[in-house]
């Protein structure tokens, strides 16, 4: 199976420190430990992450696509809004 995982801007302002997707690393490896292709993208070092998904879409099929979303708690997270658009 190929399989993207998301890890969608996490910060309005670019100004903040990205935080590394842990999480999805660890699905990835774990699945890739089980024969499946696996493509981690984060979309936080991206100039524009909405071109850079489109790119990578574009560029081959993928089967399965996960996307990451942290801090979903906060209700009015202006980081929804991005989330969504991914």
């Amino acid at each position: 199976m190929n399989i993207l995982l998301v890890h969608p801007p996490s910060f309005v302002e670019k100004t903040k420190l990205a935080v590394f997707p842990l999480g999805l690393a660890s699905i990835g490896t774990v699945l890739e430990n089980r024969g499946h292709r696996v493509r981690v993208v984060d979309l936080n070092i991206s100039d524009n992450p909405s071109q850079e998904l489109e790119r990578i879409l574009g560029q081959e099929k993928f089967d399965f696509v996960g996307v990451n979303i942290r801090n979903i708690f906060f209700r009015h997270n202006p980081q929804i809004d991005q989330w969504r658009s991914v």
